[in-house]
This record gives C-alpha cells, structure tokens and sequence, in this order.
C-alpha cells in the first residue's frame, strides 16, 4: 500500500501556520542523511540511474540513483485523477526493493505557486496523520527542499521530501518498516538527493 496517502487539501480546508520550532536531533545525519552517502566507486558497482517521463509530460521527466537489483513497478494513473490533481496526489513511479522491504515512490500535486512550501508539506504531514519525527530544510541537485522522517499510520519509516516545480509540489517519498529504516538510510539518502526533475 502506498505511503503517499489519500490527499486532504490543506488550501480546501485551511490549516494554521506552524508556530512550534522543529529542532535538529543529535542524530539528524543518520536519520536523514545528505552527507558521506556512497562514493563514485560504490555508485558505480551497485547503482544505476533510473529515468523515468511519467505521462508523458517532459516536465515531469526526472532521474534519480538506485540498487541495480531494485525493480519499477507499473503505475496506472486515471484520468479523473489527473483532472483532480490539485484536490489529490498523481502518483508518478514506484520502485521497489527485492522482497518487497522498501520501496521509493514520486507523486505530486498541483498548489499555487504562491503557497510555501514549508506550510503546506506540515499542513500534508498532519492531514494525513504523518507523524513528524524529524525535518531539515535544504537544497539537493539545485532543488529547495523540505526533507522530512515521518512514522505512517501502520508504523512505517518514511523519509518524505518535498519540492516546488512550478505549480507542482513533489512528494518524493523512500519508506521501510521502522526497525529495517538505519538498514535503507543511505540508500534513501542516495536516491533522495540525487533526485531532479526537468522543470
């Protein structure tokens, strides 16, 4: 079952500003890595770069680094959904690792451009009853991000990151169960920051 879960649109429903500091836990660099992930030599022998142009729309061709031995998963997305993307999550791609223990899913969905990121990904986060562990700001691959560790509703580990593109935010979304997360942490980091889209 997916991670990125029924959308409840946080500009339908009004949401308030987050008012409380989110602090940087000592273990930020193992929960969320960006830094010292796999080098080139390791890259090399046991990743590869998967590309992918869902529906067709150049704009949302993107890229990003995983297993060699991890496998895309077909999506079919319907055509209402497409029609009702900013009320809803469009899910894009989904890869996942052998035995099925991880798996890497993009969505997005259409918010004016003038709506904050940051606002709106906590405004996603608690309507859909993601529990926030864990977030940092930042800028992967020329992206501004908001790069979060949340717990599922069935316990779940994901690391959600999100991301403008135009009128677009993207959900860029690795998740395992909670005790199998430090197993999967570089290789979400990897994948995560090695994300880019066309537009």
């Amino acid at each position: 079952m997916s991670v990125v879960l029924v959308f409840l649109n946080p500009l339908a429903s009004g949401f308030e500003k987050e008012t409380g500091a989110i602090g940087a836990h000592k273990d930020m660099f193992t929960q969320l890595p960006f830094q010292n992930l796999p080098g080139p030599d390791e890259i090399k022998k046991d990743f590869v770069r998967l590309e992918f142009t869902p529906l067709g729309d150049p704009e949302l061709k993107m890229f990003f680094l995983a297993p060699k031995d991890w496998k895309t998963q077909p999506i079919t997305v319907k055509k209402k959904t497409l029609k009702r993307d900013h009320m809803t999550t469009v899910p894009l791609v989904l890869v996942t690792s052998p035995k099925l223990r991880a798996r890497i899913e993009v969505n997005y969905t259409r918010v004016p451009e003038a709506v904050d990121l940051k606002e709106w990904s906590l405004a996603y986060l608690k309507g859909n009853r993601l529990k926030l562990l864990n977030s940092q700001p930042g800028e992967f691959s020329g992206r501004k991000v908001f790069d979060t560790l949340v717990k599922a509703p069935k316990g779940e580990h994901v690391r959600m990151t999100f991301s403008r593109h135009k009128d677009r935010i993207v959900i860029f979304a690795c998740s395992t169960a909670k005790l199998a997360y430090p197993e999967f942490a570089q290789i979400f980091g990897l994948a995560t920051v090695s994300f880019k889209m066309a537009s």
